[in-house]
Formats: C-alpha cells, structure tokens, sequence
C-alpha cells in the first residue's frame, strides 16, 4: 500500500482479492476500490466480510484478473497482489497517464516488488524490494 503513494488517488483496480485485506485497507484511504479474484470461494467470503464490516466502497468482480475491468477504467492505480511475470499491456491501458501500478514481477527465482508511472511517453519502471507472493493464474475457479 504504501509504494503505491495513495495520496490523491481516487479510485484503484486490485488484481488478486484473496480474503479482502488488502482492499480494506484501500478502501480506508482510496474513494472507491474494484477488487477481482478468480477463486469463487476466496471472494464470496471476501464479499461477506466486506458487507459484515459496512464497507460499502468495494466492488468486487469474479473473474481473471489479468484481464482487469475496463467498464471502470481509467484507474489511479492499480495493484497486483500476486506476481506475475510481466504486467499485460491491456493493464497498462487501463492505468490513467500519471497513474501507479505496483506488482510483485518474477525474474528467475526471484520476485521483485515493481512500481511503474505511467506518462505521456511511456512507462517509467523502479525496482523496490525483494518479495514473496503466490503467483498470478489464468482463468477462474468454481
């Protein structure tokens, strides 16, 4: 949360919901927070501990997050909470100019905390920290 610089930030795309924590977090310091998971049985809890807590600006979505959720796109930022070997460009498209996305990125037998900003000329990349995270999975599960 705190490489992604929230400040100012209105609205942000989770990649990864798994049991909420991360988006109630967000939710605390961002206006409204899409959160998609592929795992059906991660975000029904998800959802039930959002609605138990009265959080009201989460959205959640079941589905492959590696498609992102353009109906709300642009975003400020967007947060991958599982690594990935690369951020597939339509997650780039999705990420307003001037936007943050942060994303554990696989080189070797490492993963790399990642901060891109993206700007009229392209994307700017800065490694951070070393990291350990479940990685990003194609399609969904029931």
């Amino acid at each position: 949360t705190e490489v992604l610089c929230t400040k100012g930030a209105d609205n942000v795309l989770e990649i990864g919901c798994g049991s909420g924590y991360q988006a109630l977090i967000l939710s605390k310091v961002i206006r409204r927070v899409f959160t998609i998971e592929r795992i059906e049985r991660l975000l029904t809890e998800a959802r039930e501990r959002f609605k138990l807590l009265g959080i009201t600006n989460i959205h959640t979505r079941f589905d492959d997050g590696q498609n992102g959720w353009r109906e709300f796109a642009p975003y400020d930022r967007i947060l991958f909470s599982a690594s990935i070997k690369a951020v597939p460009a339509k997650i780039f498209e999705q990420l307003k100019v001037g936007g943050i996305l942060v994303a554990p990125i696989e080189k070797g037998h490492k993963q790399i905390i990642t901060r891109f900003v993206k700007t009229e000329e392209g994307i700017i990349q800065e490694s951070l920290d070393e990291c350990l995270f479940v990685p990003v999975l194609s399609g969904r599960e029931h």
